[in-house]
Protein backbone atom coordinates (compact mmCIF):
# COMPACT_ATOMS: atom_id res chain seq x y z
CA UNK A 1 0.00 0.00 0.00
CA UNK A 2 2.84 2.36 1.19
CA UNK A 3 5.02 1.67 -2.37
CA UNK A 4 1.76 2.72 -4.59
CA UNK A 5 0.95 5.59 -2.78
CA UNK A 6 4.79 6.58 -3.32
CA UNK A 7 4.65 5.39 -7.16
CA UNK A 8 1.42 7.53 -7.39
CA UNK A 9 2.77 10.67 -5.68
CA UNK A 10 5.88 10.36 -7.72
CA UNK A 11 3.71 10.17 -10.81
CA UNK A 12 2.09 13.33 -9.50
CA UNK A 13 5.16 15.07 -9.38
CA UNK A 14 6.58 14.21 -12.74
CA UNK A 15 3.03 15.36 -14.56
CA UNK A 16 3.16 18.46 -12.57
CA UNK A 17 6.79 19.28 -13.03
CA UNK A 18 6.25 18.44 -16.91
CA UNK A 19 2.94 21.05 -17.10
CA UNK A 20 4.80 23.72 -15.41
CA UNK A 21 8.33 23.02 -17.28
CA UNK A 22 6.44 22.49 -21.08
CA UNK A 23 3.01 25.03 -20.35
CA UNK A 24 4.50 27.22 -22.97
CA UNK A 25 4.38 24.66 -25.44
CA UNK A 26 1.42 25.75 -27.69
CA UNK A 27 -1.08 22.78 -27.96
CA UNK A 28 -1.68 21.71 -31.61
CA UNK A 29 -5.38 19.41 -32.64
CA UNK A 30 -4.61 16.24 -34.18
CA UNK A 31 -6.39 17.45 -37.70
CA UNK A 32 -3.09 20.10 -38.08
CA UNK A 33 -1.01 17.38 -37.86
CA UNK A 34 0.51 17.15 -41.84
CA UNK A 35 2.31 13.53 -41.54
CA UNK A 36 1.50 13.44 -45.25
CA UNK A 37 3.89 16.06 -45.84
CA UNK A 38 6.76 14.07 -44.71
CA UNK A 39 8.75 12.45 -47.96
CA UNK A 40 11.95 9.66 -47.84
CA UNK A 41 14.44 12.23 -50.33
CA UNK A 42 17.17 10.05 -50.76
CA UNK A 43 20.87 11.00 -51.16
CA UNK A 44 23.39 10.35 -54.22
CA UNK A 45 26.56 11.98 -54.04
CA UNK A 46 26.61 15.32 -52.01
CA UNK A 47 22.99 15.98 -53.25
CA UNK A 48 19.71 15.18 -51.62
CA UNK A 49 17.07 14.00 -54.28
CA UNK A 50 13.69 13.14 -54.57
CA UNK A 51 10.52 14.67 -53.23
CA UNK A 52 11.23 17.16 -50.66
CA UNK A 53 9.03 17.23 -47.39
CA UNK A 54 7.37 19.84 -46.73
CA UNK A 55 6.33 21.20 -43.31
CA UNK A 56 4.59 19.15 -40.42
CA UNK A 57 3.78 21.09 -37.10
CA UNK A 58 2.96 18.13 -35.00
CA UNK A 59 6.99 16.61 -36.22
CA UNK A 60 9.14 15.71 -33.57
CA UNK A 61 11.60 17.85 -33.95
CA UNK A 62 9.09 20.96 -34.12
CA UNK A 63 9.09 23.22 -30.75
CA UNK A 64 6.34 25.93 -30.54
CA UNK A 65 7.16 28.31 -27.61
CA UNK A 66 4.15 30.81 -26.42
CA UNK A 67 5.72 33.97 -24.50
CA UNK A 68 4.25 35.04 -21.46
CA UNK A 69 2.81 37.76 -23.52
CA UNK A 70 0.73 35.33 -24.92
CA UNK A 71 0.03 34.64 -28.98
CA UNK A 72 -0.36 38.63 -29.25
CA UNK A 73 3.02 38.96 -28.84
CA UNK A 74 5.71 38.49 -32.18
CA UNK A 75 6.69 35.99 -33.12
CA UNK A 76 10.60 34.54 -34.30
CA UNK A 77 10.79 31.89 -36.90
CA UNK A 78 14.15 30.16 -36.79
CA UNK A 79 15.69 28.25 -39.60
CA UNK A 80 19.10 26.58 -38.54
CA UNK A 81 22.47 25.92 -40.18
CA UNK A 82 24.01 23.43 -41.93
CA UNK A 83 24.42 21.30 -38.33
CA UNK A 84 20.63 21.38 -37.96
CA UNK A 85 18.56 22.65 -35.08
CA UNK A 86 20.94 22.77 -32.35
CA UNK A 87 22.85 25.27 -34.53
CA UNK A 88 20.00 28.00 -33.72
CA UNK A 89 18.19 26.36 -30.63
CA UNK A 90 20.20 28.63 -28.06
CA UNK A 91 19.69 31.65 -30.00
CA UNK A 92 15.82 30.97 -29.87
CA UNK A 93 15.79 30.82 -26.50
CA UNK A 94 17.44 34.24 -26.27
CA UNK A 95 14.37 35.18 -28.49
CA UNK A 96 12.31 33.54 -25.99
CA UNK A 97 13.37 35.62 -23.11
CA UNK A 98 13.36 38.91 -24.93
CA UNK A 99 9.72 38.30 -25.11
CA UNK A 100 9.24 36.81 -27.87
CA UNK A 101 6.89 33.66 -29.17
CA UNK A 102 9.32 30.99 -30.96
CA UNK A 103 8.92 28.44 -33.60
CA UNK A 104 11.82 26.38 -34.46
CA UNK A 105 12.19 23.07 -36.20
CA UNK A 106 15.25 20.64 -37.79
CA UNK A 107 14.30 20.64 -41.62
CA UNK A 108 16.77 17.56 -42.04
CA UNK A 109 15.73 15.57 -39.75
CA UNK A 110 12.13 16.07 -41.63
CA UNK A 111 13.97 14.76 -44.83
CA UNK A 112 15.78 12.14 -43.50
CA UNK A 113 18.43 13.85 -41.30
CA UNK A 114 20.94 13.98 -44.47
CA UNK A 115 22.13 17.59 -43.11
CA UNK A 116 24.74 16.03 -41.12
CA UNK A 117 25.85 14.05 -44.63
CA UNK A 118 28.57 15.72 -46.74
CA UNK A 119 26.07 17.23 -48.66
CA UNK A 120 26.52 20.72 -50.87
CA UNK A 121 24.73 23.49 -49.57
CA UNK A 122 22.31 23.44 -52.01
CA UNK A 123 20.48 20.30 -51.56
CA UNK A 124 20.65 21.65 -47.57
CA UNK A 125 19.26 25.07 -48.46
CA UNK A 126 16.68 23.64 -50.48
CA UNK A 127 15.42 21.29 -47.79
CA UNK A 128 15.34 24.52 -45.20
CA UNK A 129 13.65 26.84 -48.26
CA UNK A 130 10.90 24.37 -48.24
CA UNK A 131 9.85 23.68 -45.20
CA UNK A 132 10.40 27.48 -44.14
CA UNK A 133 8.42 29.11 -46.42
CA UNK A 134 5.39 26.22 -45.58
CA UNK A 135 5.87 27.19 -41.86
CA UNK A 136 5.36 30.58 -42.31
CA UNK A 137 2.59 30.29 -44.50
CA UNK A 138 1.26 27.76 -41.75
CA UNK A 139 1.64 30.74 -38.96
CA UNK A 140 -0.27 33.39 -40.78
CA UNK A 141 -3.17 31.15 -41.59
CA UNK A 142 -3.25 29.98 -37.69
CA UNK A 143 -5.58 31.68 -35.48
CA UNK A 144 -3.59 30.45 -32.62
CA UNK A 145 -0.80 32.63 -33.22
CA UNK A 146 0.04 36.37 -34.11
CA UNK A 147 0.01 36.45 -38.06
CA UNK A 148 0.89 40.13 -38.28
CA UNK A 149 4.27 40.40 -36.19
CA UNK A 150 6.68 37.67 -37.47
CA UNK A 151 10.30 38.15 -37.41
CA UNK A 152 12.35 35.53 -39.11
CA UNK A 153 16.01 34.64 -37.74
CA UNK A 154 18.62 32.58 -40.03
CA UNK A 155 22.01 31.38 -39.12
CA UNK A 156 24.82 30.17 -42.13
CA UNK A 157 22.88 27.96 -44.59
CA UNK A 158 19.30 29.37 -43.04
CA UNK A 159 21.10 32.80 -43.20
CA UNK A 160 20.92 32.42 -46.76
CA UNK A 161 17.10 31.21 -46.29
CA UNK A 162 15.83 33.93 -44.35
CA UNK A 163 17.23 36.56 -47.42
CA UNK A 164 15.54 34.23 -50.08
CA UNK A 165 12.47 34.96 -47.76
CA UNK A 166 12.67 38.53 -47.52
CA UNK A 167 11.85 38.91 -51.07
CA UNK A 168 8.46 36.98 -51.12
CA UNK A 169 6.89 37.52 -47.76
CA UNK A 170 4.14 40.34 -47.12
CA UNK A 171 5.66 43.12 -45.29
CA UNK A 172 2.28 42.93 -43.40
CA UNK A 173 3.34 40.25 -41.64
CA UNK A 174 7.08 40.00 -41.28
CA UNK A 175 8.45 42.95 -39.57
CA UNK A 176 12.08 42.28 -40.26
CA UNK A 177 14.32 39.18 -41.06
CA UNK A 178 17.96 38.92 -39.59
CA UNK A 179 20.35 36.53 -41.43
CA UNK A 180 23.69 36.03 -39.64
CA UNK A 181 26.50 34.95 -41.68
CA UNK A 182 24.76 34.34 -45.17
CA UNK A 183 26.19 32.52 -47.91
CA UNK A 184 25.64 33.07 -52.17
CA UNK A 185 26.89 29.92 -52.24
CA UNK A 186 23.69 27.05 -52.46
CA UNK A 187 20.21 29.09 -54.40
CA UNK A 188 21.62 32.07 -54.41
CA UNK A 189 20.34 35.87 -53.08
CA UNK A 190 17.48 37.02 -54.46
CA UNK A 191 17.28 40.01 -57.09
CA UNK A 192 15.05 42.23 -54.77
CA UNK A 193 14.07 42.48 -50.93
CA UNK A 194 10.47 43.09 -49.50
CA UNK A 195 10.98 43.64 -45.80
CA UNK A 196 13.85 44.73 -43.55
CA UNK A 197 16.52 43.21 -43.59
CA UNK A 198 19.31 42.80 -41.06
CA UNK A 199 22.88 40.78 -41.96
CA UNK A 200 25.08 40.20 -39.18
CA UNK A 201 28.60 39.05 -39.36
CA UNK A 202 31.00 38.61 -36.49
CA UNK A 203 34.40 39.97 -37.00
CA UNK A 204 36.06 37.02 -36.75
CA UNK A 205 33.95 34.78 -39.25
CA UNK A 206 36.32 33.55 -41.65
CA UNK A 207 34.34 30.34 -42.52
CA UNK A 208 34.49 28.41 -45.68
CA UNK A 209 36.33 31.41 -46.55
CA UNK A 210 40.14 31.10 -47.98
CA UNK A 211 42.92 31.80 -44.85
CA UNK A 212 43.08 35.54 -44.58
CA UNK A 213 39.73 36.41 -45.82
CA UNK A 214 36.33 36.63 -44.16
CA UNK A 215 32.66 35.44 -44.36
CA UNK A 216 31.28 38.06 -46.33
CA UNK A 217 33.95 38.05 -49.13
CA UNK A 218 33.62 34.07 -49.95
CA UNK A 219 32.93 34.21 -53.61
CA UNK A 220 32.93 30.44 -55.32
CA UNK A 221 32.56 29.43 -58.52
CA UNK A 222 28.96 29.49 -60.18
CA UNK A 223 28.39 25.80 -60.11
CA UNK A 224 28.52 25.83 -56.52
CA UNK A 225 25.37 27.45 -57.22
CA UNK A 226 21.80 25.49 -58.13
CA UNK A 227 18.74 27.18 -59.21
CA UNK A 228 15.62 26.24 -56.84
CA UNK A 229 12.38 26.68 -58.85
CA UNK A 230 10.41 27.53 -55.52
CA UNK A 231 13.07 29.86 -55.02
CA UNK A 232 12.57 33.78 -55.87
CA UNK A 233 13.70 34.92 -58.98
CA UNK A 234 17.75 36.18 -58.36
CA UNK A 235 21.53 35.54 -58.33
CA UNK A 236 21.07 31.84 -59.56
CA UNK A 237 19.24 32.78 -62.91
CA UNK A 238 22.90 33.69 -64.30
CA UNK A 239 25.46 32.26 -61.91
CA UNK A 240 24.57 28.61 -61.85
CA UNK A 241 26.13 24.87 -63.65
CA UNK A 242 24.83 26.19 -66.03
CA UNK A 243 28.09 29.09 -66.29
CA UNK A 244 30.34 27.07 -64.25
CA UNK A 245 33.32 28.97 -65.14
CA UNK A 246 31.61 32.34 -63.14
CA UNK A 247 32.23 33.62 -60.33
CA UNK A 248 29.38 34.78 -57.81
CA UNK A 249 28.61 37.89 -56.04
CA UNK A 250 29.85 37.90 -53.13
CA UNK A 251 26.99 38.73 -50.04
CA UNK A 252 28.69 42.70 -49.74
CA UNK A 253 28.43 43.04 -53.48
CA UNK A 254 24.95 41.31 -53.71
CA UNK A 255 23.74 43.87 -50.87
CA UNK A 256 25.03 47.26 -53.13
CA UNK A 257 22.94 45.75 -56.77
CA UNK A 258 19.70 44.49 -55.12
CA UNK A 259 16.62 46.45 -55.61
CA UNK A 260 13.99 47.39 -52.91
CA UNK A 261 10.39 46.80 -53.03
CA UNK A 262 7.75 47.41 -50.54
CA UNK A 263 9.02 47.86 -47.31
CA UNK A 264 12.32 46.58 -48.32
CA UNK A 265 15.94 47.61 -46.82
CA UNK A 266 19.21 46.33 -45.00
CA UNK A 267 21.47 46.93 -42.48
CA UNK A 268 24.59 45.11 -42.38
CA UNK A 269 26.76 44.96 -39.06
CA UNK A 270 30.03 43.48 -38.02
CA UNK A 271 30.04 41.59 -34.49
CA UNK A 272 33.39 42.04 -32.11
CA UNK A 273 34.07 38.64 -30.13
CA UNK A 274 32.27 36.73 -32.60
CA UNK A 275 32.66 34.21 -35.60
CA UNK A 276 30.37 32.11 -37.64
CA UNK A 277 27.61 31.71 -35.58
CA UNK A 278 27.79 33.43 -32.57
CA UNK A 279 25.54 31.02 -30.18
CA UNK A 280 27.13 28.08 -31.75
CA UNK A 281 29.27 27.54 -28.88
CA UNK A 282 32.45 28.71 -27.68
CA UNK A 283 34.88 31.19 -29.51
CA UNK A 284 37.15 28.98 -31.54
CA UNK A 285 39.64 30.02 -34.06
CA UNK A 286 40.69 27.22 -36.17
CA UNK A 287 41.10 26.32 -40.00
CA UNK A 288 39.04 23.25 -41.45
CA UNK A 289 42.08 21.05 -40.99
CA UNK A 290 42.25 21.78 -37.60
CA UNK A 291 38.54 20.67 -36.70
CA UNK A 292 39.00 17.69 -39.03
CA UNK A 293 42.29 16.65 -36.75
CA UNK A 294 39.90 17.49 -33.13
CA UNK A 295 37.08 15.25 -35.06
CA UNK A 296 40.14 12.73 -35.98
CA UNK A 297 38.39 12.47 -39.69
CA UNK A 298 40.46 12.72 -42.58
CA UNK A 299 42.22 16.14 -43.29
CA UNK A 300 42.76 17.17 -47.08
CA UNK A 301 45.65 19.17 -48.31
CA UNK A 302 42.97 22.33 -49.08
CA UNK A 303 41.71 22.23 -45.85
CA UNK A 304 44.85 23.50 -44.25
CA UNK A 305 43.99 27.17 -46.20
CA UNK A 306 39.97 27.22 -45.45
CA UNK A 307 38.86 29.07 -42.40
CA UNK A 308 36.59 27.73 -40.46
CA UNK A 309 36.25 29.82 -37.27
CA UNK A 310 33.16 29.12 -35.04
CA UNK A 311 31.20 30.33 -31.99
CA UNK A 312 31.13 34.19 -29.78
CA UNK A 313 32.28 35.49 -26.74
CA UNK A 314 30.03 36.89 -23.82
CA UNK A 315 30.67 40.04 -24.90
CA UNK A 316 30.58 39.19 -28.46
CA UNK A 317 26.71 37.63 -27.92
CA UNK A 318 25.80 40.00 -26.04
CA UNK A 319 26.48 42.61 -28.41
CA UNK A 320 25.00 40.39 -31.78
CA UNK A 321 22.34 40.14 -29.24
CA UNK A 322 21.85 44.25 -28.94
CA UNK A 323 22.08 44.54 -31.99
CA UNK A 324 19.04 42.49 -33.07
CA UNK A 325 16.88 43.67 -30.04
CA UNK A 326 17.53 47.02 -31.67
CA UNK A 327 16.54 46.10 -35.39
CA UNK A 328 13.55 44.30 -34.06
CA UNK A 329 12.83 47.80 -31.29
CA UNK A 330 12.72 45.84 -28.23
Amino acid sequence: MVRILFIALVNFCIVMFATTAYSNILDLDEQECRPELIKKPTKKGMKVVGELSGFDPCHQSVTIKISQGGVNNPLFISIHGGGGKKDSTAITDEFYKMGFSTLIFDAFEMNGSYGSSPIGNSSRQKMLFRITSQAYDWVVQNPKLNPDSIYIYGVSNGASVALNLASIVSGDNVKGVIAEAPTPVGIGYPNTISVPALIVFGKLDDFAAPKGKKRWAVSDPCRFVSFFSEAPIGTAKTCSKKTPNGKMLTTIEWVNRVKFKDKGSIEVEYIDDVAHAGFYGPLTIETRADRFRRRNLPVKPFMENQGWSTGGGAKGRQALLTSISNFVGQ
